[in-house]
């Protein structure tokens, strides 16, 4: 049934592109407190954001400094409220992923046993049943990195996700979406 697939689709497959969606995330709040996996790659992007994230805010900065110089305007004209407002996004920006990057795990993308869900492992989860009584059966591939709108790539930064990786088969997991607790069965790993 279509029904439960659309479902984790929208709630638990979070993590569209392994770090542009976590940067997402952690604005929101989601991630801060949680482990964000990550592989090198995503690491070395990581790091990266945060010098754009201070680079940006020193470009505004030196915006703010030119036109509190070259201008007449008072602190309350809209250019300069628009600069302020920049200001505060980027500083907000910085600060989250600065606290994002204690929460990082390394991962390496390799499989490691058909008896442990691992990145790159292919698994088939089962929903429980529904409101119709139909329970679901889905093959899902668990990535750090997902293709964007795969619908069948689970990334690890996902609350699924994160509640299959390291599992065996026959685990029951319980994961977290709109704080409604979800479960799911692992059927098989291949």
């Amino acid at each position: 049934m279509q029904h439960n697939l659309t479902f984790a689709k929208k709630n638990c497959i979070l993590n569209t592109h392994y770090f542009l969606e976590t940067k997402t995330l952690i604005r929101r709040g989601i991630l801060l407190d949680k482990a964000i996996y990550l592989t090198r790659e995503g690491y070395a992007q990581y790091l990266e954001s945060i010098k754009q994230a201070e680079h940006r805010l020193n470009e505004i900065r030196h915006l703010k400094g030119e036109q509190a110089s070259n201008s007449s305007e008072k602190w309350c004209d809209n250019s300069s409220f628009d600069v302020r407002l920049q200001e505060a996004m980027a500083i907000t920006t910085l600060k989250e992923l600065l606290k994002g990057k204690n929460n990082i795990v390394i991962i390496e993308e390799e499989h490691s046993s058909a008896d442990i869900v691992d990145i790159n492992s292919t698994v088939i989860i089962e929903f429980p049943a529904d409101e119709y009584g139909d329970a679901e059966r889905v093959e899902l591939k668990l990535v750090a990195t997902p293709v964007k709108d795969s619908e069948h790539e689970l990334s690890i930064n996902s609350p699924l996700g994160q509640a299959i990786y390291k599992k065996k088969m026959h685990d029951e997991v319980t994961y977290e979406v709109n704080h409604h607790a979800l479960k799911a069965k692992i059927i098989e790993i291949k």
